[in-house]
C-alpha cells in the first residue's frame, strides 16, 4: 500500500470513529422513547383488530348454527391467536423498554461523568490561581495593581462557572447539549483568565 492510501485509510478509520463517539445521547434517549410509544400504540391497535376479527368470527358461528364442536374448536383457534397475540405485544414492547433503559442509563452516566470533570477542572483551576495569588506579593504597585484587577474578573467567572456546573442536575435532556456546551466555553474562559493571572509572574 502506498503512503497516501495508508494515510487516507487511517483517516477513514478515524472520522469513523470520531463519528461513532459523537453520538447525541438526548436524542438517542428521545428516540427510544418515541419508538417505545409506537410500539405500545401499534400493540394497542393490532389488538383491537383481533377482538374485532374475533367477534365477527363468533357472530358468524352463531348464525351458521355451528355444532359444538366446531364451536370448540374456534373458541381453542381464537384463545390461541389471543396468547400468540399478546406474546407477541409483549416482546415488543419488552424489547423497547429495554432500550429506553439503556438510552437513559448511557446519558445519565454522560451527564454525571461530565459533571465531574467539570468540577475538577474548576478545582485544579482554582488551585493554580490562588498559587498565582500568593506569588503575587512579589509584584510591582503597577503589576500588583493589574493582577488584582484580573483576579476580581477571575473571581466573577469561577463564580460562572460554579453556578452553572451547580444547575447541571436541573438541566432537562432536552437542554443538556446547550447547557454542555456553554459550560465547556465558560471552563475555557476560565482558563484563559488564569493564564492571565499568570503573565506577569
Amino acid at each position: 500500500m502506498s503512503r497516501n492510501l495508508h494515510s487516507l485509510a487511517v483517516a477513514s478509520i478515524v472520522a469513523v470513529g470520531l463519528a461513532a463517539c459523537s453520538h447525541d445521547r438526548p436524542q438517542d434517549a428521545k428516540a427510544a422513547e418515541a419508538q417505545l410509544s409506537s410500539d405500545e400504540m401499534r400493540a394497542h391497535q393490532t389488538q383491537t383488530a383481533l377482538d374485532q376479527k374475533q367477534a365477527d368470527e363468533q357472530v358468524k358461528a352463531q348464525q351458521s348454527s355451528m355444532d359444538v364442536d366446531k364451536r370448540a374448536e374456534l373458541e381453542a383457534k381464537q384463545r390461541s391467536e389471543r396468547a400468540e397475540q399478546r406474546s407477541d405485544d409483549q416482546q415488543m414492547i419488552s424489547s423497547s423498554q429495554t432500550n429506553v433503559m439503556d438510552k437513559g442509563a448511557v446519558l445519565d452516566q454522560e451527564r454525571r461523568d461530565f459533571e465531574s470533570k467539570s468540577k475538577e477542572r474548576i478545582t485544579k483551576l482554582d488551585a493554580k490561581a490562588k498559587e498565582l495569588k500568593a506569588k503575587s506579593g512579589k509584584l510591582t504597585a503597577q503589576k500588583k495593581a493589574d493582577f488584582t484587577t484580573n483576579w476580581q474578573k477571575y473571581v466573577v467567572q469561577k463564580g460562572d462557572a460554579d453556578t452553572k456546573v451547580g444547575n447541571l442536575p436541573r438541566v432537562t435532556n432536552d437542554g443538556w447539549n446547550s447547557a454542555k456546551q456553554s459550560i465547556e466555553t465558560t471552563l475555557d474562559s476560565l482558563d484563559a483568565a488564569v493564564d492571565n493571572l499568570g503573565k506577569d509572574l
